[in-house]
């Protein structure tokens, strides 16, 4: 009798147990039931880009999922912000096959294209394509002065002039006082100059290379000499002026002309046209594409010539018609590199959606926009940007910033605490990550894209060379 005693308090206990942890099984999926999920959430937010085949897209192609890629129209709005580590695929899975869609016809979509490498330029069979090659000697010129020799007023030619001069020498993130007491004095050093050679009928080159051949004393007397009050009016602070500041400012604009002075490319590259040579500029955009290549470990060298370019060429669309065809895709490879102002790319980001220009900034990180500007101007380059494509990034700041983008769910917890006496119960919840900011540095065939709406979607990279 005993030992029936025994084996049925034994199957009491053993039943009691198998209830209870169905109980907590039940109530766990109870909970995530009723539990807001802000991913299933954001799952029901449509992403606002189309579906179909890579030969009928005509837009930029962000992704693709089985035989379909997924793209937004180049008549659309909204520019692009994309973050990849080196290799991760920018140029190839994004890059090359947006341009090859958007601008295969030239009356609904052209490009402006940074083209480190000479890469995408190459890869790109598109009609009505030009491109700038500084380091070819038989490259098509760019004339960085074309806009001002078509203006007809000259006051309005000497504004041009003085824009130039920002252009020359941008308002970076410098970090000191002194430094920018050198460079807005340098410039006026350069608006004075610019004027006064310029209408003297020197091309761009031969201005620089006689501005570095000469003392600040020497180039501030010569621009006297020569008598255009306008150019005497932006250099007569330095009447007086202490010495050593007055070459301090001549020495900052050394530093920002010396490429156009020293280097021997520039004389082929930059020029007025000779002889009725076709000559780049950027009002060919109604109907060419246009790609500026440079050699890949050249940045440094020429990132500031093309800036400047890329500066010259959102001045050009600034005047533009609102609703102007065709649509103009800016593609801004290693955009860190460009130096553009800071004043420049914000205006261009945040005004000329309506004017049909769509820009693509591709860079390595956010850190790089941090050094080039700051963290302000960073965020407000990224709360302009309609699509963040995220294709493999390695640095901690970038993946923290992307997954906060995307945001956290809740997920339940139950805990219990078990005793010889007692047995306790506790319901929470904790947050996570949607997308762990650890997983951005693990992608290698996919990619994220990130919308303005608040819907995000994962998709296969669309490399190039897989249709050719």
């Amino acid at each position: 009798m005993k030992i029936f005693k025994e084996l049925y308090s034994f199957d009491y206990r053993l039943l009691f147990l198998v209830f209870w942890i169905g109980g907590m099984i039940a109530l766990q999926i109870y909970l995530k039931t009723k539990t807001p999920n802000i991913n299933t959430d954001k799952a029901k937010i449509p992403i606002p880009l189309k579906r179909g085949t890579l030969s009928k897209a005509n837009g930029i192609i962000f992704g693709k999922k089985g035989k379909h890629v997924y793209f937004s129209p180049i008549t659309e709005e909204g520019h692009v912000f994309c973050c990849a580590s080196s290799g991760a695929g920018k140029t190839s899975a994004l890059a090359i096959p947006s341009i090859r869609s958007a601008c295969k016809n030239p009356t609904t979509g052209t490009c402006f294209c940074i083209d480190i490498s000479g890469d995408i330029s190459s890869n790109c069979d598109i009609p009505n394509k030009l491109v700038f090659n500084v380091e070819d000697p038989n490259t098509i010129p760019y004339n960085i002065f074309s806009s001002i020799d078509l203006e007809p007023i000259y006051e309005i030619k000497n504004e041009l002039l003085e824009k130039l001069a920002y252009l020359i020498m941008p308002d970076l993130n410098t970090a000191d006082e002194a430094g920018k007491f050198f460079l807005e004095n340098g410039r006026s050093m350069l608006c004075g100059a610019l004027i006064a050679y310029y209408h003297q009928n020197l091309d761009f080159v031969p201005i620089c290379q006689k501005i570095l051949s000469t003392d600040y004393q020497n180039l501030l007397y010569d621009i006297v000499n020569i008598g255009n009050a306008d150019a005497i009016r932006y250099i007569s602070s330095f009447s007086g002026a202490n010495e050593k500041n007055s070459a301090g400012c001549k020495q900052c604009m050394d530093g920002h002309i010396k490429l156009y002075a020293t280097n021997f490319h520039m004389k082929d590259a930059l020029h007025r046209p000779r002889l009725n040579e076709p000559c780049i500029t950027p009002d060919l955009l109604k109907s060419h594409s246009l790609f500026f290549c440079i050699p890949d470990a050249k940045t440094d060298l020429y990132g500031s010539l093309l800036g400047l370019i890329t500066a010259q060429t959102f001045d050009y669309c600034a005047a533009r018609p609102n609703g102007e065809n065709p649509t103009i895709l800016f593609l801004l490879d290693e955009f860190a590199s460009l130096r553009i102002g800071s004043s420049d790319i914000l205006n261009a980001i945040r005004k000329y959606r309506k004017k049909n220009i769509r820009i693509m900034i591709l860079t390595q990180s956010l850190i790089d926009l941090d050094i080039l500007y700051n963290d302000k101007i960073r965020d407000s380059i990224l709360n302009n940007t309609k699509y963040k494509v995220v294709l493999g990034i390695t640095d901690p700041v970038s993946q923290k910033y992307f997954s906060d983008i995307i945001g956290q769910h809740s997920v339940p917890e139950l805990s219990t605490t078990i005793s010889n006496t007692n047995t306790s119960t506790s319901y929470s919840s904790r947050k996570e990550y949607i997308v762990p900011p650890e997983d951005f540095g693990k992608l290698k065939s996919d990619l994220y894209v990130i919308c303005d709406n608040g819907s995000f979607a994962k998709y296969q990279k669309n490399f190039y060379y897989k249709y050719k």
